[in-house]
């Protein structure tokens, strides 16, 4: 053991861009040669620090714990992976066994040196089966290895930092070239989407608050299928929108990142598990504020677009509506167009009853519905009344258990309604009320777009001297 490492040549492979890795494996090879061991061994902790790994092992059956995985309560060096002490191992009564194992049976071992890498914690250099017993040779010469291999390692994991963060950057720069020429929601999602199949390649996908932020819709989906398309928060880890979580589904492990802007959450990113590639846990986080940005961009994005679609709905509706000479024709232009703004089933039209001051009576319904056009809601008591009395929009996802719905209940088989006031200068007219067949909330906006139709219509009967029951 008095030759020395080729330290001139193993610096100069370094700085011609040799990786710190494969001078770590000329190390130990020169050691293990050094030593006369059967097997030369680095052991590093992983990422959580439960576990090490067989991170670099050469020799003969090398290729028996090259990748193994185990705590280090379960081998032979415990001490010297929890308490940092030098390890010494000598079996008096050596037994040949074809397989070796540094697991407390030792088998296949019947001697070995190890210490532990200054710095580095949870972490082991050493040999094993070695046919001579030079002890303060042995162990002087790990220990003096031990803070190279150590810089060795740390320069390793930096290099390999400095690569991924290059790969990050170039992913990130891809972005525009997704994305092409248009903004849309589908875009930046089918671009996130890409650049998660480079971290996560099992699965993963991209879930969205729905309009009324009631559900979780999956807005894009890759590889193995892990969640539902629709989830609800109560079933999320409680942390979800505050940090990355984890979740079992269907004995597949998932990992969660929020999407979220300052106060508001759009959704999540999730990704299945397991992936011990380090760019999703280390880079990952970093990249969620990026993807955040990019999906409130592209929601405020469709949000503007459709918002322009409707008012664009909204003012060929003002242009009809000064082509059209009779009342009847302006209800049935309103009926049409409030289907394009809001997607409902049915639609009613009511105005006050000439035979009776406490009904209202229908004047449209469209599609044709003979339940309601026979159905005369009392001003009281009633939601078209309630509309009528008070001159105030109402949306009412539940029907069936609305107060106002149960008094005077409109024909069964409908869920949900949209009621808005016919009104000019705050005098109401009559009410306009959609219906829906399946359950579902009615946005702001909708209600902004709806009462808007509402109004422009009822001016225009006003203008026409409107009186139905004249």
């Amino acid at each position: 053991m008095r030759a020395h490492p080729d330290w001139e040549g193993w610096l100069a492979d370094l700085w011609d861009g040799e990786p710190p890795s494969a001078v770590i494996e000329k190390l130990l090879s020169w050691m293990r040669y050094q030593t006369q061991a059967e097997i030369a061994f680095l052991l590093l902790p992983d990422p959580s620090g439960w576990w090490v790994d067989f991170a670099y092992v050469v020799g003969s059956r090398a290729n028996q714990l090259q990748g193994l995985r185990l705590r280090p309560e379960e081998t032979l060096l415990e001490r010297t992976l929890t308490e940092s002490l030098p390890w010494h191992y000598q079996q008096p009564r050596p037994q040949a066994s074809e397989r070796i194992s540094l697991m407390k049976s030792g088998e296949g071992v019947f001697s070995g040196w190890a210490v532990p890498l200054p710095g580095l914690a949870g972490s082991a250099l050493g040999i094993l089966n070695t046919p001579t017993h030079h002890d303060a040779a042995v162990l002087g010469l790990l220990q003096s290895l031990a803070p190279v291999l150590s810089l060795l390692v740390m320069t390793n994991q930096v290099r390999t930092e400095q690569a991924h963060s290059a790969q990050v950057l170039s992913w990130l720069a891809e972005i525009p070239s997704l994305l092409g020429d248009e903004l849309s929601l589908q875009n930046s999602l089918q671009a996130i989407g890409t650049l998660l199949r480079g971290f996560a390649p099992l699965g993963g996908g991209i879930w969205l608050y729905d309009e009324s932020r009631t559900a979780l819709v999956c807005a894009h989906q890759y590889g193995i299928r892990f969640l539902e398309d629709t989830v609800y928060a109560n079933q999320l880890p409680s942390c979800w929108q505050e940090e990355p979580c984890e979740l079992t589904v269907q004995e597949r492990l998932c990992r969660l990142y929020p999407l979220r802007s300052r106060d508001c959450i759009w959704g999540f990113i999730g990704v299945v598990l397991p992936s011990e590639n380090p760019l999703l846990s280390n880079y990952v986080p970093m990249l969620i504020p990026h993807f955040s940005m990019l999906v409130a961009q592209a929601m405020l994005y469709e949000q503007t677009a459709r918002r322009v679609q409707h008012m664009t709905t909204l003012f060929h509706f003002s242009l009809k509506l000064g082509e059209v000479r009779t009342p009847p024709e302006v209800l049935n232009l309103m009926a049409i167009t409030a289907r394009e703004i809001v997607p409902h089933d049915f639609s009613v039209v009511y105005f006050p009853d000439p035979k009776s001051d406490d009904l209202l009576m229908p004047l449209l319904v469209m599609p044709e519905h003979p339940a309601l056009w026979n159905l005369f809601p009392p001003v009281r008591n009633s939601l078209p009344g309630w509309v009528y009395e008070f001159n105030a929009p109402l949306a009412c996802r539940d029907l069936a258990n609305d107060p106002r719905h149960q008094n005077a209940p409109l024909p069964n088989g409908f869920a949900s309604a949209l009621a808005v006031p016919l009104q000019v200068a705050e005098r109401p007219l009559g009410v306009l009320v959609l219906l829906t067949t399946s359950p579902r909330d009615f946005t702001l906006l909708e209600v902004e777009l709806l009462f808007t139709l509402a109004n422009a219509g009822a001016l225009r009967l006003h203008t026409l001297e409107y009186v139905p029951y004249a």
